[in-house]
């Protein structure tokens, strides 16, 4: 499986505190069949904005720590990136990451948690007309999505991939959040992808992936398409030259 969106890099935003937490997960993703993690830490910390040169940094040396330690994982670069206007003009200029790092096709945008921002369509359909893919973070999480998928449904038309949460599917984020993510999994002619958000060994892990994906083939019915949604679909996000080594089976347009 192909993790598009964890916070698996050690002490760079809310997620991994430490190396030893960072090989914790790492261990948890193999265990439960994870090829391919993209670490992608929030664009903002704390009030600063995290440099590319930085994530690049820890990306490398988290792959050292794995290697020397025969641990069969493999990370790639990428970034979650607020929804605002900025945005198309960093990731126009390279100065924000794309998922799979500078060549790069999509790009991993994150909505606030308790509105769609009134500017969220025009950033996106600035990044589609720019050749920029959308991949719109954990949507079934934020409130006004919850209570009317109008949003999601113009983000889909646009082209934008869906990522779903593990741990919404599981219910790990309240009844409304879970039945977001049913509802949007079970709208087949959308692109949905699931990924774990990882943040810690402790909670919110990445071993999760495989039981969600389980659960959304149990919701449609259909445990290839599930398959799909964390194999082929986060590949199709990512340059080649990152992808595992398997012939992705394409069953969706």
């Amino acid at each position: 499986m192909i993790d598009l969106h964890n916070h698996i890099l050690p002490g760079l935003d809310d997620g991994a505190r430490d190396l030893d937490e960072a090989l914790t997960m790492a261990k948890m993703a193999v265990v439960s069949g994870v090829a391919l993690m993209l670490a992608t830490p929030h664009r903002f910390y704390r009030g600063y904005e995290i440099p590319i040169a930085t994530i690049m940094a820890r990306m490398d040396a988290l792959q050292g720590e794995l290697d020397d330690r025969g641990i069969q994982l493999r990370i790639a670069p990428g970034s979650e990136i607020p929804i605002s206007p900025d945005a198309v003009e960093g990731l126009r200029l390279g100065q924000l990451l794309r998922l799979g790092g500078p060549t790069g096709t999509h790009a991993l945008m994150e909505p606030p948690f308790d509105r769609v921002p009134h500017y969220a369509l025009p950033v996106f359909e600035q990044l589609v007309d720019m050749g920029v893919g959308i991949v719109l973070a954990h949507p079934e999480r934020n409130e006004e999505v919850q209570r009317d998928l109008a949003f999601v449904e113009s983000s889909a038309a646009l082209g934008a991939v869906l990522q779903v949460t593990s741990g919404s599917i599981l219910g790990r984020f309240g009844p409304l959040a879970q039945a977001a993510a049913k509802e949007i999994i079970q709208h087949t002619d959308w692109k949905v992808v699931i990924a774990s958000d990882a943040h810690w060994a402790h909670d919110r892990t990445p071993e999760h992936l495989h039981a969600a994906a389980e659960t959304a083939g149990i919701w449609l019915g259909d445990k290839e398409r599930a398959h799909w949604m964390v194999n082929e679909g986060p590949a199709s996000c990512l340059p080649k030259h990152y992808l595992p080594g398997s012939t992705p089976r394409s069953i969706m347009p």
